[in-house]
């Protein structure tokens, strides 16, 4: 009886042994987490070893979406395929290594989109058994547009300033804040619109009392995109007190073409410091010429 037990003992121990040794053993999975639109190509990679397991049944798929969207698919000794969705991203010709057994089992994105942005998982799979990886990647995309615009009103019989921030072709989903000097609660309404390229654009404004403001305050969009980690600004100085220029609907507008910037246009108001002496000078000028023509009629 004791040697019927130490035997069945051996059997089980040889079998748990044996079935350690044919696992197919998934090495890495390689995704880049986060990776900018304007990029030639991305790899994603699935690197695995058979150890002591047959190969036979081989097929390697790629999904999106956490398994919800087949994406590739190789199987062994036949050409990899792709499916119709992702047909004008993948190279189906790129090769990760001269195993036969391997070679076709990652994925080259060619000029990758935003709309690639997502969970991947790879599958492989043997009549043996089967393994899989999961990761995420992000493709981001920066403004293609960020304006600062302040407007001066007059609402019943209130001086105001209205500031507004708007920026075009961000993806993933943007922040767009708006500050004033140390004004606090401001409650700017904020409105995000996604496009059909799946980027967005955002608009934000508020509207304050001039009399809240002091003598000079420093206005400040900041554009965000938390999951890239990214984060970009306009700034001016706005000067409060009666206008140095009269207009009907005065405004400024900031240029988009640096990240940081301080405007001084004279057309804005009370906006810059360099607005009075430019506009005194560009007066005097355009008067003397006046009395010059004048002068030059009477003679």
């Amino acid at each position: 009886m004791a040697t019927s037990t130490w035997l069945l003992l051996c059997c089980l121990m040889l079998t748990c042994y044996v079935q350690d040794s044919i696992q197919l053993r998934l090495k890495n999975i390689i995704v880049p987490p986060l990776l900018k639109d304007d990029v030639e190509s991305v790899i994603l990679d699935c690197d695995y070893d058979f150890e002591d397991t047959s190969h036979d049944g081989l097929v390697v798929k790629w999904y999106k979406d956490n398994g919800n969207l087949l994406v590739y698919q190789w199987i062994l000794h036949s050409e990899p395929r792709v499916t119709d969705e992702f047909e004008n991203y993948v190279d189906v010709n790129y090769t990760a290594s001269d195993d036969p057994l391997t070679m076709y089992r990652a994925l080259k994105f060619v000029r990758p989109g935003v709309e690639l942005t997502g969970t991947y998982k790879c599958v492989i799979s043997v009549y043996e058994g089967e393994v899989e990886g999961i990761s995420k990647m992000v493709i981001y995309s920066t403004e293609d547009k960020f304006d600062l615009i302040l407007s001066e009103k007059n609402q019943t019989n209130k001086d105001r300033l209205e500031a507004m921030c708007m920026a075009e072709g961000l993806y993933p989903k943007p922040t767009l804040d708006i500050s004033i000097g140390q004004l606090e609660n401001l409650n700017a309404n904020v409105r995000f619109a996604k496009m059909e390229d799946h980027k967005f654009n955002v608009y934000s404004h508020v509207t304050v009392d001039k009399k809240d403001l002091p003598e000079s305050a420093i206005i400040k969009c900041t554009l965000g995109i938390p999951d890239a980690n990214y984060t970009v600004f306009r700034e001016t100085v706005y000067y409060s007190g009666p206008p140095l220029t009269t207009t009907s609907n005065p405004m400024i507008k900031m240029l988009p073409n640096t990240k940081i910037q301080t405007s001084n246009i004279t057309s804005a108001g009370n906006v810059g410091s360099g607005s009075s002496a430019h506009s005194l000078s560009t007066s005097l000028i355009f008067l003397m010429g006046q009395l010059l023509i004048f002068a030059a009629s009477i003679l």
